[in-house]
């Protein structure tokens, strides 16, 4: 077992939409590092923008660089210095998902790091032909096979052990590593590490990047499987909509099962009947049942725009037994409000001396 958070010093998440701070309207101004250790991304060069488009693999919208020379500050120079100085340390390591919208012809593509050039400090980047490249203190990998093309979605995932002196790097395109020798040494260079393009002018991302994690020591294999793996899992997947709901409020409510606000409402329950999962006073749109008829009126909210969420009504005569079904359930009509909620009236028979009513709602692409 590990704790992340002792290693872990930057984590930019671009599905924690609450983490992402713009001018009023779509430029960035900050992306904030839910590491806990406040490594926040401010603008550097140009305006990035965030806009529900140009999604990753995910279906979820990152943090989009343009067509132009555009960049975001992760580390200033003497903070880059905390991790990227080796001489009496272990090592790091460094993940980045992305989506390629377009590859710069004219020049190199550069993503990640903290010089332009091969012959000193660290970078992630492609060149103007794909070629996948990561390079520290004057060594360099490429990777031709599968080169980046517009509209890939790619997770690079690169790992330092300065104790052994080489570092790994592997890419969701080839989904395999190569190895590189290079002694522990101070590749700081004094400068800030950048996302989006350094300090060359022709030399520009473009793009939209998902997510950013930055890690102060070296990874063992293991951890850095599961690390890279659960970023493929999140970025280069379709996420369902509870997913994209969920990273709305400003913390991590975990998952559908969970309670964060300890309402006794569940989080799939919030999502369903439009609550906020993080107060406790707000559990949505509560359904609604009335005695007309002959029969019973109920009437429950129903998100309008997933099809993956399943509401079942059940009714049963007998609490002891156990026993629930839902027919003799029949509906009577759908509210479509335009809105993010519908409401859909069922009807229930009264026939019998006892009725329990309930609602069960699943969600089929959790």
């Amino acid at each position: 077992p590990y704790a992340r958070s002792d290693w872990l010093i930057q984590e930019l998440d671009a599905m924690r939409t609450a983490s992402i701070e713009t001018d009023g309207s779509s430029v960035v101004s900050q992306w904030a590092d839910q590491s806990g250790n406040s490594n926040h991304a401010t603008t550097a060069l140009g305006n990035v923008v965030y806009v529900d488009e140009n999604h990753l693999a995910s279906g979820v919208a990152g943090i989009d660089f343009g067509a132009n020379r555009n960049s975001l500050q992760l580390f200033d120079a003497v903070s880059s210095a905390n991790w990227l100085d080796q001489t009496s340390s272990n090592g790091f390591a460094a993940m980045v998902a992305f989506r390629c919208d377009s590859v710069n012809t004219n020049d190199w593509n550069d993503l990640i790091g903290n010089s332009t050039t091969t012959g000193s400090g660290f970078g992630l980047r492609y060149s103007k032909a794909g070629v996948l490249q990561a390079y520290l203190g004057g060594t360099a990998v490429n990777r031709s096979a599968n080169p980046v093309q517009a509209g890939d979605t790619v997770l690079y995932a690169f790992n330092y052990d300065a104790v052994a002196g080489e570092y790994v790097f592997w890419d969701s395109l080839n989904n395999s590593s190569v190895t590189q020798s290079v002694a522990a040494s101070d590749f700081s260079n004094g400068s800030a590490v950048m996302l989006g393009s350094f300090g060359n002018a022709s030399r520009y991302f473009n793009g939209s990047v998902g997510a950013v994690q930055i890690y102060g020591r070296t990874l063992t294999d293991a951890q850095f499987v599961a690390e890279r793996d659960a970023l493929m899992t999140k970025w280069m997947q379709p996420v369902s909509d509870y997913t994209t709901w969920a990273g709305f409020w400003g913390e991590q409510i975990g998952s559908e099962t969970d309670d964060v606000d300890d309402d006794g409402l569940e989080n799939l329950g919030e999502y369903a009947l439009g609550g906020d999962p993080v107060n406790g006073a707000d559990q949505g749109v509560s359904p609604t049942f009335r005695y007309a008829d002959g029969d019973f009126e109920y009437v429950y909210p129903h998100r309008a725009a997933d099809s993956s969420l399943v509401y079942t009504l059940e009714s049963c005569t007998n609490l002891a037994s156990g026993i629930w079904t839902n027919a003799n359930v029949t509906v009577s009509g759908t509210n479509d409000t335009g809105g993010s909620l519908n409401f859909i009236t069922n009807e229930i028979p009264m026939v019998h001396a006892n009725e329990f009513i309930r609602l069960i709602v699943e969600d089929t692409q959790p």
